[in-house]
């Protein structure tokens, strides 16, 4: 039976799974020995939930389910309880349950059953088994709720872990000690070594390409570098490779459904960046903006928050923060296209979204064999739709796996190269605007460089660095 001391300490269980014995294992002495329960033994079988009686009568209860951890959010108090349990299709779920209602196992089961679970004994007896498992017996884990992607502080141990779709990328050694609610639009098809052939091939000799291709690591480094936010702007005539490009940049971390509309509401457009916290964010044509809502919303992608607003309720919207680099395209500058709609953009603008033009080439200055860069850009918008989701997670678990180290050496480096990207300009009129160009094109170097030099990226030292100082003069 669970003693009053099991309950007060937490350390009972009345849940065995198949395997287990009374006894305890003189090999490990922590291990606790198999716990009844007031209606019996409860063994979790492999497809089923098991009942064994006092004088030995096997009982089949439910499908498998069992309370795995308590949930708690970052500011709130309220305590959940995640449920992990199986389908009448033998698929696992997770239910995140209030901890009151796990003490009402009517509407749980309502609630299970509506979820695919399903019962075979009377009613009653499922009622009580269920009120033995997650009423009784407390979970062992603890896990902080958290509703963006990106980096997260793993509850003590200082180190950090990355949410990225539905993974916890955690160093080794490390168990994930928070739990992702919210959603992430990243996919995966292919292999890596697919991507590297078919997709990333096509940005070596080309530097705008290689520093969009850049720019886009950069996104889960800032914080760890601690850089501000990061804009660019490609520009250049329509019908040129832009949208190619773009589509093969969204194939570092997934398809084409990560990238966002300049179309959407301001509001929109900052929840887009908030489930792309720490990533990138693809953004398509800016001509597809309005001049006054593209102004407001560089500002508030750049600044890493947007402004609190008031609801059709007249209550106060929460503040959305999130660290990103945001990459899009047009046939403009970005001081331009405000400029033709009567506004003028500020240094502030000009330094946080980088207007970077075409080459005297265009888009593509080598075309790698292809009759144009037509062709090219077909070839390579096509690839990117077979290829995709496996560059971006493998860098993310570099980043995990190295993160102390990363912080600790990544200042001096993208010091350095900003020093050669300022070296490469004799006319610095304004020196200022081109400090804050050059710093956030050297932590997208470095990016680069860094996925290079652990082989994600199939080129040669020093690569990146050429295409951002190249970038850098234009």
């Amino acid at each position: 039976m669970l003693t009053t001391e099991n309950l007060r300490t937490g350390n009972g269980s009345c849940l065995v799974t198949d395997g287990e014995s009374g006894a305890a294992n003189p090999k490990h002495p922590q291990e606790k020995p198999s716990r009844q329960s007031s209606l019996g033994t409860i063994k979790l079988k492999k497809d089923f939930l098991e009942l064994e009686e006092e004088h030995g009568n096997l009982t089949k209860v439910c499908l498998p389910i069992k309370a795995d951890a308590y949930i708690r959010g970052e500011t709130e108090p309220k305590v959940l309880v995640l449920l992990k349990f199986k389908d009448d299709r033998g698929a696992w779920h997770e239910l995140q349950v209030p901890k009151a209602e796990c003490k009402d196992s009517k509407s749980l089961i309502a609630r299970l059953l509506n979820c695919g679970w399903e019962y075979f004994s009377p009613k009653k007896t499922v009622l009580l088994v269920l009120d033995e498992l997650l009423t009784w017996c407390s979970p062992q884990k603890n896990l902080m709720r958290v509703e963006k992607p990106g980096w997260h502080r793993n509850g003590e141990s200082g180190k950090k872990v990355f949410i990225y779709g539905n993974q916890i990328l955690a160093p080794r050694g490390e168990k994930p000690a928070v739990y992702f609610y919210g959603t992430a639009p990243f996919k995966k098809q292919g292999t890596l070594e697919e991507w590297k052939q078919f997709v990333a091939k096509f940005f070596a000799g080309n530097s705008r390409q290689l520093l969009l291709l850049s720019a886009a690591f950069a996104g889960p480094l800032l914080g760890l570098v601690k850089q501000p936010n990061i804009g660019i702007l490609l520009h250049g005539a329509s019908r040129s490779g832009k949208t190619a490009t773009l589509a093969a940049i969204c194939s570092v971390f997934g398809d084409e459904e990560i990238m966002g509309s300049w179309k959407a509401t301001a509001n929109a457009l900052l929840q887009s960046a908030v489930e792309r916290n720490d990533l990138v964010f693809p953004l398509d044509e800016l001509s597809q903006a309005k001049a006054n809502d593209a102004g407001e919303a560089a500002y508030d992608l750049m600044n890493g928050s947007s402004k609190s607003r008031l609801n059709s309720d007249s209550k106060i919207q929460p503040v959305y923060r999130f660290r990103l680099v945001t990459i899009s395209t047009g046939e403009q500058s970005f001081a331009a296209y405000l400029a033709k709609h009567g506004l003028m953009a500020s240094a502030g603008q000009l330094a946080r979204m980088l207007s970077i033009p075409f080459s005297s080439h265009g888009v593509f200055e080598n075309v790698h064999g292809y009759k144009n860069h037509a062709a090219l850009a077909g070839a390579m918008a096509m690839n990117a739709q077979k290829y995709y989701g496996t560059a971006g997670p493998a860098f993310i678990q570099h980043l995990v796996d190295h993160q102390e180290e990363i912080e600790q050496s990544a200042a001096a480096r993208i010091e350095k190269i900003q020093d050669t990207l300022m070296s490469s300009c004799a006319d610095l009129h304004e020196a200022g605007l081109q400090l804050d160009v050059a710093r956030r094109l050297a932590t997208v170097a470095y990016a680069g460089e860094l996925a290079i030099e652990i082989g994600i990226l199939p080129f040669k030292n020093g690569v990146a660095i050429r295409a951002a100082r190249t970038c850098f003069k234009a």
